[in-house]
């Protein structure tokens, strides 16, 4: 049975969204647009939603004996764990041509479809899950009550709440298959003795410097936010600190529930109040990034924000303090730099030297000009040595943890949501954080000096 994902634009009366679709020779699966419409989740997620339900397709349209649902999703996910094709004859006989998938996909795809029964029994308790609760023995309720424990534990406002009956008392009847028990190593980060000529050599092309790269970089690498974060960054949201004009204070707002920018105006020019969301739609007709499903996209992770100036945001805490100004002075450079370019977007960055001029920068040409950077440093381009766009993010952490910041102080930098719930009454303050970060800052004799002269020649 023929079954392929595409793009969907769904038009729900009220908003545009971009969702993916299972086809299938019967048509698409609209529960399943429908379930995407409804949870907002991100493209990722919808991308691995749409292929565990793809092959469960195939797996039960090839699959010839009629049994219960619960009796079929069992050994749909006892396949996974071994593959279609026996091993020893190497015969195939429902032609799915599967492998055997790890652990940890497994757990992936047995999630991902457990969760959407769930939300098809909720809109429809007579369909019949594929997935239920069953009651648990002795030994099952025990590792709920030690599962339950933890989770509230390290959950942020964990002690506000108290697991329910179905939590300690009922299992899945297909349970994950847990593989082979592991320790997570040391993360790689960002050599940190590189990190200068990463930005002075790396990103200089000729005579030019790629300024956008450079502060994209000191984003992840000096404020320790998440790749795809900065991509949703709009002009405006870089500004003198008010404590501290020398220094920048940047904003990244929630792309969706974020405040509009104050400057939005209707038809007669009074002030429109709203969000990110109706900003794009009404003023630029376009959808926040984390929902667009295109190469435009830009996940957003990130659970916990802090709430000022009437909308909610990621903050930047700059480790060490000086690379906010240094930020500051290279922006106020960029600026200038794409003043004159056409933009039919409200978004920071943009293209500047290749066409479509002034058309949204995406994460993959970030990627390819920072591996690009890599190279021209003489460095390898990988995951283990932490030279991938995201080791700058570990080597931020890394900092803070040698610094001797507490845990709440590292949770509020990195914008973290978990943390021991009996610290959550601690949690410091804005200034306490602002001042911590400045005093630890002293302590590291390894950091970039602040009278760097070549990195100042950037901003001259």
């Amino acid at each position: 049975m023929a079954v392929s994902t595409v793009r969907a634009t769904v038009f729900t009366g009220l908003e545009t969204r971009q969702v993916l679709a299972v086809l299938t020779p019967y048509g698409p699966s609209m529960p399943l647009v429908d379930y995407f419409v409804e949870k907002k989740g991100r493209f990722k997620w919808m991308t691995e939603v749409a292929w565990s339900y793809r092959i469960f397709v195939e797996f039960i349209t090839s699959y010839e004996l009629q049994s219960p649902h619960y009796e079929l999703f069992s050994k749909f996910a006892r396949l996974l764990a071994v593959g279609s094709i026996d091993r020893l004859t190497g015969i195939d006989e429902l032609g799915l041509g599967w492998r055997a998938l790890s652990p940890k996909r497994q757990q992936t795809v047995i999630v991902a479809l457990t969760k959407y029964f769930d939300w098809l029994h909720e809109k429809n308790p007579n369909i019949e899950h594929f997935n239920p609760h069953v009651e648990a023995d002795a030994l099952s309720r025990r590792l709920n009550v030690i599962n339950a424990t933890h989770r509230r534990n390290k959950a942020f406002l964990g002690n506000t709440w108290l697991p329910g009956e179905r939590e300690l008392n009922f299992v899945r009847h297909t349970k994950l298959y847990s593989g082979v028990a592991t320790e997570e190593g040391e993360q790689p980060t960002f050599p940190e003795e590189f990190f200068e000529s990463l930005l002075y050599d790396g990103f200089k092309v000729g005579r030019r410097w790629d300024l956008r790269g450079i502060l994209i970089t000191i984003l992840l690498h000096c404020a320790g936010f998440r790749e795809s974060e900065p991509f949703h960054l709009f002009v405006g949201d870089v500004f003198p600190d008010p404590q501290n004009h020398r220094t920048s204070s940047v904003l990244i707002h929630h792309p969706e529930h974020g405040a509009a920018p104050s400057d939005w105006e209707d038809e007669r020019g009074n002030p429109v109040k709203g969000n990110r969301a109706e900003y794009l739609q009404a003023r630029w007709g376009l959808l926040p990034r984390h929902t667009r499903t295109d190469s435009a996209f830009a996940g957003w992770k990130c659970k916990i924000h802090e709430k000022d100036y009437g909308s909610v945001f990621l903050r930047a805490y700059w480790f060490e303090p000086w690379w906010g100004e240094f930020f500051l002075a290279l922006w106020y450079r960029y600026l200038a730099q794409i003043l004159t370019l056409p933009r039919s977007h409200p978004f920071a960055f943009v293209n500047t030297g290749r066409h479509p001029l002034g058309a949204l920068y995406k994460i993959n040409q970030f990627e390819e000009a920072h591996s690009n950077a890599v190279r021209r440093i003489g460095l390898p381009v990988s995951k283990d040595a932490g030279t991938t766009t995201h080791g700058h993010r570990h080597a931020y952490g890394r900092r803070l943890e040698d610094a001797g910041l507490s845990e709440q102080m590292i949770r509020r930098a990195m914008h973290h949501s978990s943390i021991i719930s009996q610290e959550v009454y601690t949690a410091p303050s804005l200034k306490k954080v602002q001042r911590a970060l400045t005093e630890a800052a002293l302590k590291l004799n390894e950091s970039l000096p602040s009278s760097s002269t070549r990195l100042r020649e950037l901003i001259q």
